[in-house]
């Protein structure tokens, strides 16, 4: 996916996470950013008892005390994860995993992107605002 069309997926996720959460849009400078780099860090957000994670590979939000919920998720995010925890237990010399609740949004989004033969996962409750030609 180019640059532009990947600006374009951040753009409307960012516009249906920050409407639900009640917060200002997220400039398009910083979403360009983002977008552009070649090892990007990810838009941090906060709402009330909430924090929203925006990369271009993902996006999570994480209510309280609780585990990040991915509502967008690419196979290559997946993919870093699990090879940086891989490397960080041969590097430790003990095992090293992911948390439980990561693991399983992992693994149910791997499934369905294995069966529409995609490379990304939108929970349902997003996909209407960030893709309403696929709905």
């Amino acid at each position: 996916m180019n640059a532009r069309r990947k600006f374009r997926l951040l753009r409307r996720l960012a516009d249906a996470l920050c409407l639900q959460h009640g917060l200002p849009p997220v400039s398009d400078r910083l979403l360009w950013e983002n977008c552009a780099a070649s090892c990007p860090q990810p838009i941090v957000l906060r709402a009330r008892g909430a924090r929203i994670w925006l990369d271009r590979r993902y996006a999570a939000e994480c209510f309280r005390d609780a585990a990040p919920r991915y509502v967008y998720i690419t196979y290559a995010h997946i993919y870093e994860e699990m090879h940086g925890y891989a490397l960080a237990s041969r590097l430790r010399g003990q095992p090293c995993a992911l948390p439980a609740e990561i693991h399983e949004q992992f693994r149910a989004a791997l499934k369905c992107m294995r069966a529409e033969g995609a490379n990304f996962w939108l929970s349902e409750e997003l996909l209407p605002s960030v893709l309403p030609e696929c709905v």
